[in-house]
């Protein structure tokens, strides 16, 4: 470098003023923090003897559809049915290379850590290696069918600058664990694979109940959240079908009914871009009148 000066003095100064910019824009880059992110639920599941040929096809299908912006894409609690775990991974490398969102491929039981069979969210990120979420409460019918136990979350899962929570479906009832991940942790944006099982004939009661669940999870903590559901009622059982995303800066004077408070698919897929900044402002709205959780 110091030949360089003697020869060109000219080119040195320069190459130093755009050595001084270029450290000047990374540091800028790397500090700036996300004021907002794209989010998409999609209430896919795997059909009744359909192979999983068929419903990679059919993932690729709706992902496309999916804007290219959007940064998370939900999947719904054992949208794999009984597909074997290695025919899954080998489906969600594939798709993977083809699309370039983070996606939570909602969930499926297997043995985690060779001691237990938990029901495990799975979470694909970007250059990442695929990453594993226990659920935390276990209902009677998977400990009936399955022998599924309950596991430990894995905590908050960093995205860049975002800190996500991943939860599954009833571990939204464990209020203990949300407060670790909003509170103690930090999490910006909770996400929860579910399926919302009810005997025949209830689906409303599911709806209205797990509705009412997450708009006060998500007003008490000041939390966005992202819910994947199942669509399609069995031939058993209904589900609540409340697939949806919750944002709880959201208010004005049309808010009439449960469903108001929601951002609800058309479909099978609902996409939204939360904006962090309004959600801080409703944040500290609630601080200053004792209403946040602390």
């Amino acid at each position: 470098m110091y030949l360089l000066y003697l020869l060109f003095p000219d080119l040195y100064i320069l190459i130093q003023l755009l050595v001084s910019l270029l450290f000047e824009f990374l540091f800028i880059s790397v500090n700036i923090s996300v004021t907002s992110v794209t989010v998409a639920s999609l209430s896919l599941t795997i059909f009744t003897n359909e192979n999983i040929s068929s419903f990679t096809n059919r993932i690729t299908e709706y992902l496309v559809q999916v804007p290219k912006e959007t940064d998370i894409v939900v999947f719904p609690e054992y949208c794999w049915g009984h597909t074997p775990l290695k025919e899954i991974i080998n489906c969600l490398e594939s798709i993977k290379s083809e699309f370039r969102f983070t996606i939570i491929f909602g969930s499926h039981p297997f043995q985690l850590d060779k001691q237990k069979t938990t029901n495990n969210a799975i979470i694909s990120i970007i250059n990442h290696k695929i990453m594993y979420s226990p659920k935390t409460i276990t209902m009677e019918g998977e400990k009936e069918r399955n022998n599924i136990e309950p596991g430990e979350n894995i905590g908050v899962v960093k995205l860049g600058d975002i800190k996500l929570g991943v939860i599954i479906c009833a571990d939204l009832w464990n209020w203990k664990l949300i407060y670790d991940l909003v509170v103690k942790q930090g999490a910006e944006l909770l996400v929860v694979p579910a399926f919302t099982v009810v005997p025949k004939g209830y689906r409303d009661y599911a709806k209205y109940q797990w509705l009412s669940l997450a708009i006060t999870r998500s007003r008490e903590f000041v939390v966005p959240i992202v819910i994947a559901d199942h669509y399609l009622n069995g031939q058993e059982y209904d589900v609540g079908a409340v697939s949806c995303i919750i944002d709880p800066s959201i208010k004005n004077e049309k808010i009439k009914t449960v469903e108001d408070f929601v951002i609800l698919p058309v479909g099978e897929l609902v996409t939204y871009t939360i904006n962090f900044d309004l959600i801080d402002n409703y944040r500290n709205y609630r601080s200053r009148n004792g209403l946040l959780q602390k």
